[in-house]
């Protein structure tokens, strides 16, 4: 089992992910020589919207981020899910999952008109 972690990211926002890769064990997942992948997939349809490499912060510890930008999220509201990739000499292991749904963007004014 994949390390399972959970985010909330507002529509338009630029958000970066911090991620720890595990194992099926559950043990850190080293990252040396690994090419990362971030897909998000919609819950309601079960289709991947978004696919993002991934950056090695520290491979040993099994650390690594994708960053979200604006244009990535800023038409996405709902229900949605992720999955992590390691890739390393060919292998691919599924190593981060979770939920991460897109809440509604937007600046909300509120006034009041009584004073």
């Amino acid at each position: 089992m994949s390390n399972v972690q959970h985010f909330t990211v507002t529509a338009g926002e630029d958000r970066t992910l911090n991620l720890t890769a595990l194992d099926r064990d559950r043990a850190v997942f080293d990252l040396t020589g690994a090419s990362l992948k971030f897909h998000l997939i919609d819950e309601d349809t079960d289709r991947r919207v978004l696919e993002k490499d991934g950056t090695i912060d520290t491979a040993a510890s099994g650390t690594w981020n994708v960053t979200l930008t604006d244009s990535d999220t800023e038409k996405r509201q709902g229900r949605f899910r992720y999955l992590g990739y390691a890739t390393i000499s060919g292998t691919t292991t599924l190593v981060n999952e979770g939920k991460i749904p897109i809440r509604s963007g937007g600046l909300r004014i509120l006034t009041d008109y009584g004073r």
